[in-house]
């Protein structure tokens, strides 16, 4: 008795497009400097004034880094820390587009930075 293989009956998938921009790729929107000097307002208690093209230089001002695609993740990462922590130990927020980073910080002071294209990064206060 002879056994004859079957032909596989399963289709092999797409080889993944090379058009389809990666993460890194991607471009991230930050409406500098429109939004330069206006506040808004996060989970209906904290209030952050908008300072484009401005950071708090040094590190020891820095609570925690994470990456955000949006401004408004940033922010709320500041928000979500005081709310959990039950305080204000998170006065501020610089967000970068084109790094797509977020640095939580703890002071509240800018110093210019990047004068070249200060509509990339952003630096978002705490009201009191």
């Amino acid at each position: 008795m002879s056994v004859t293989p079957s032909a596989s009956s399963t289709t092999p998938s797409p080889a993944p497009s090379s058009s389809s921009p990666s993460l890194a790729q991607l471009s991230v929107k930050l409406d500098c400097p429109r939004i330069d000097g206006t506040t808004e307002k996060y989970d209906k208690k904290w209030t952050f004034e908008y300072k484009c093209g401005k950071d708090i230089t040094g590190s020891e001002y820095d609570i925690v880094y994470l990456a955000s695609y949006l401004l408004e993740d940033c922010v709320r990462a500041c928000t979500s820390y005081n709310k959990n922590r039950n305080s204000n130990e998170c006065t501020a927020v610089e967000f970068n587009a084109d790094r797509k980073a977020c640095a939580v910080k703890n002071a509240t002071s800018g110093t210019p930075i990047n004068p070249a294209n200060p509509t990339r990064q952003v630096l978002a206060v705490l009201q009191q």
